[in-house]
């Protein structure tokens, strides 16, 4: 027990890194550790199993994400409906269940973490932001485009006055924006964003970040629906060869 600190640190830096699929064997090993010598309803061990289902979502291993997350989400049930470990694993599981294609389902839990978090927060929380950027992208799953595009854009202005433009949160959320522009015919809008947060993490982060492959890959589907064959190409063929490197 007296390196489980360590380890839980490591886990930690290893997610922030994008490095998921270590993050998962090692938060498996530390929950392994809490489940055997810490009650079932104990904060830590809670704590440890949340982070776990958050591996699980990100590999999109939904089903176990959703099994241990309605599990953790029942024993804090117990805590006052504001508490943060509860709002904060209600979100999760709601993030598992649009990861699964249960927009509908995330949409039910979104809206009470959002209404709670919008009456007990500051505007520019990140847990309240974060939860009405999800919302948001639950809406758009399920055919509310208006709505998604509202919250997001919401978000989106709240953020650029608070944090960087290097800011993993932020370069999601532009993402997810130029996604639904780009669906909805706002093809300028969507190559402007996109392209911006491609160079951002071209030149700020390591190449082969984690979410790179994934907004270049958006982007060179929008340049070639837009009759941009040879940008897409160099993009896709920037892509396949940084999948390959991940092999």
């Amino acid at each position: 027990m007296e390196y489980l600190r360590i380890y839980e640190l490591y886990s930690l830096s290893l997610s922030y890194l994008g490095e998921f699929a270590n993050y998962l064997q090692l938060q498996n090993q530390i929950v392994k550790i809490n489940e055997m010598v810490l009650p079932v309803a104990h904060p830590s061990r809670l704590n440890s199993q949340h982070e776990l289902a958050s591996a699980y979502v990100e590999l999109r291993e939904t089903e176990n994400a959703i099994e241990l997350l309605g599990q953790v989400v029942k024993l804090r049930e117990e805590l006052p409906v504001a508490d943060p470990l509860l709002l904060g694993s209600q979100h999760e599981l709601a993030r598992a269940y649009l990861v699964n294609d249960q927009a509908e389902k995330a949409i039910k839990i979104l809206e009470q973490v959002v209404r709670i978090r919008e009456e007990v927060l500051s505007i520019a929380n990140p847990g309240r932001l974060t939860s009405q950027q999800v919302l948001g992208v639950a809406y758009y799953r399920n055919g509310q485009v208006d709505k998604a595009m509202e919250l997001l854009e919401k978000v989106l202005k709240i953020r650029e006055g608070v944090l960087p433009i290097t800011h993993h949160d932020q370069l999601i959320l532009q993402h997810e924006l130029a996604t639904i522009y780009h669906t909805t015919g706002q093809v300028d809008k969507a190559t402007e964003l996109l392209e911006q947060v491609v160079k951002i993490r071209e030149e700020v982060l390591h190449i082969g970040n984690y979410y790179q492959p994934w907004s270049q890959h958006e982007l060179a589907f929008i340049y070639n629906a837009n009759g941009q064959a040879d940008k897409a190409i160099e993009l896709l063929e920037e892509v396949v060869k940084i999948r390959q490197e991940r092999l």
